[in-house]
């Protein structure tokens, strides 16, 4: 059986792009306006898709379950081999033993979250000594390729003690 989709079934392509994003914006609204569970919000949008496509698309009924089945396998078998696979990852580092070293692993990941601020500062502070090195070699106002700015006092000429400012935001004796 073929079926040819027309791109305007409501005679205006602004108007059928909204019917077209209605199943997109039940699942999303399901979720998260209505606090509906996942599985039953994915349910209603195909629901809504399927009604959309036979009734405004005209498209066949066995093409419409054809099609939803095709979606049902491309989405459901990756999501089933990773779960599959992560079972066996987990026996076999339980049978191991090796799970213990796993959780202890992650509870120190999860319960000192100082390390990642100190991360975040560092790449900070070398971004801006990164910065100052190209101001002082002269090669130009780079700020928005770094991403970052410059101490406003760095940016006049010969004045280099601003460079090496306190990050911390409080200004050195010379600001």
């Amino acid at each position: 059986m073929t079926w040819t989709q027309v791109y305007t079934p409501l005679g205006n392509l602004y108007l059928s792009a909204l019917v077209a994003a209605l199943p997109v914006v039940v699942l999303l609204g399901a979720l998260a306006l209505f606090h509906v569970k996942a599985h039953w919000a994915a349910v209603l949008g195909l629901a809504i898709a399927l009604l959309i496509a036979i009734v405004v698309y005209r498209m066949p009924v066995s093409l419409a379950g054809a099609a939803a089945l095709n979606g049902a396998a491309f989405g459901l078998l990756p999501i089933g081999w990773i779960i599959l696979n992560a079972i066996f990852v987990y026996d076999i580092s339980v049978k191991t033993g090796k799970f213990e070293v796993v959780k202890e692993t992650i509870a120190g990941l999860a319960s000192d979250r100082r390390g990642v601020a100190d991360e975040r500062q560092a790449g900070r502070g070398q971004r801006l000594e990164a910065e100052a090195d190209q101001h002082r070699r002269g090669d130009g106002d780079r700020r928005a390729e770094a991403g970052g700015a410059l101490d406003e006092g760095a940016e006049r000429e010969g004045d280099e003690e601003h460079l090496d400012a306190p990050i911390s935001g409080e200004p050195s004796d010379g600001v």
